[in-house]
């Protein structure tokens, strides 16, 4: 492909533009076989001769996972910022956006092998990304380990429990709360006796009344998202802390962890939030209501970065440095302290993938901030660079 060899040897020379880069992009994309024949071969002149590039399925999973960052932040040019972007994205300009495309995954994979700067007085192999476990609970104090091989499907029957159809805890449930939760370095997918399904973030749990047929309603602690089935008659009620969703059937996700704003982001149909002060307001698909001390905005946004994490993809959109350490903390069962001359303005912005170690996380997060990392003992130090 003439086309092709002619896109590849400008952008391998640094003087693609940014037409010609998505005109890449779009190729690569749409004809993955021709990394193996054109690209690999390519690159392998770009760097020095005694390093070995990624192999190809690793080059090709490169192209795939920053598909959707590039498409969002490459077409505008944005505003002075201090925004750091957690694969390098630092996108000054298209010829940027060039250098980095294959280059800072192999970079960072190269300066781990042979510098290991990142400073680590504990082994950080056990730093594992969330894996599916869960408790059901009941207020009585009986409780069971869920089966993370399966999406358990929870239904009452009579006084009875049932999970996939089994009894699975002795004795009446009648008059008792049941609560689902996922510790640290957890998550969960769970069907509810109506049909909805339920995904739990880490470190969240949701509880529901034995009476839950006749009245669907659910109390939340944490993050979960919602896939409700529609019910004319019958309202789903999500409760937090600081306020109530109603619906009747749609997609949404709630992250109403206690040390941070509540967000209600609506994926599909339409809900009504009700504040604990007695606002409300309804919301249309693609919009986020924010309830910080009991005030609501509602922003437009894209849904799918607030529901990727169901689909083991973690994405920040100018995320303050505090909440995304929380998040890391969750997601990697983790304790973190940040140093108090950490500036907490600075906010990031990119993707995190389930499979991704702690390790390679923090290196691309430090290599792209001005931020260092220390792990000791199942604890994170966030540190300003000396």
């Amino acid at each position: 492909m003439e086309r092709l060899d002619y896109i590849l040897e400008k952008y391998l020379n640094d003087s693609c533009n940014e037409q010609e880069f998505h005109e890449l992009w779009q190729i690569l994309s749409e004809k993955p076989e021709l990394i193996d024949q054109d690209l690999q071969n390519r690159l392998h002149h770009k760097f020095e001769q005694t390093t070995p590039l990624p192999n190809n399925s690793l080059i090709e999973g490169i192209v795939k996972r920053n598909r959707i960052c590039l498409e969002k932040v490459v077409p505008p040019p944005r505003q002075k910022s201090k925004i750091y972007l957690l694969y390098n994205f630092k996108l000054m300009s298209a010829a940027a956006a060039c250098l980095i495309f294959f280059f800072v995954y192999y970079l960072s994979v190269y300066k781990r092998q042979h510098e290991g700067t990142l400073h680590e007085t504990s082994p950080i192999l056990q730093y594992t990304p969330a894996t599916q476990q869960a408790t059901l609970t009941l207020n009585d104090g009986r409780f069971i380990q869920l089966d993370s091989g399966t999406t358990p499907e929870i239904s009452l029957q009579g006084d009875a429990l049932l999970i996939n159809g089994k009894e699975s805890l002795q004795g009446s449930i009648l008059n008792k709360q049941v609560t689902i939760s996922t510790p640290r370095g957890a998550y969960f997918i769970v069907t509810l006796p109506d049909g909805s399904k339920v995904h739990l973030h880490a470190a969240s749990k949701i509880s529901f009344s034995s009476a839950f047929q006749s009245a669907r309603t659910v109390q939340l602690w944490g993050e979960a998202y919602f896939d409700v089935t529609h019910d004319p008659s019958r309202k789903f009620t999500v409760k937090t802390d600081k306020q109530s969703v109603e619906v009747l059937g749609t997609r949404f996700n709630i992250g109403a962890y206690s040390n941070e704003p509540t967000q209600t982001t609506l994926v599909e149909g339409s809900v009504k939030i009700l504040t604990a002060n007695h606002k409300s307001i309804i919301l249309k698909p693609g919009e986020q209501a924010i309830n910080r001390n009991e005030n609501l905005m509602v922003k437009n946004v894209d849904s799918e970065d607030y529901t990727s994490w169901t689909q083991g993809e973690l994405r920040f959109v100018k995320e303050p440095i505090t909440i995304l350490l929380e998040k890391i903390s969750r997601w990697y069962n983790i304790d973190v302290e940040i140093d108090e001359n950490v500036p907490t303005s600075v906010t990031f912005s990119g993707q995190l993938f389930k499979e991704t170690p702690l390790k390679d996380f923090l290196y691309s997060l430090q290599e792209s901030s001005k931020i260092s990392f220390e792990l000791k003992d199942n604890k994170l130090t966030v540190k300003t660079k000396s």
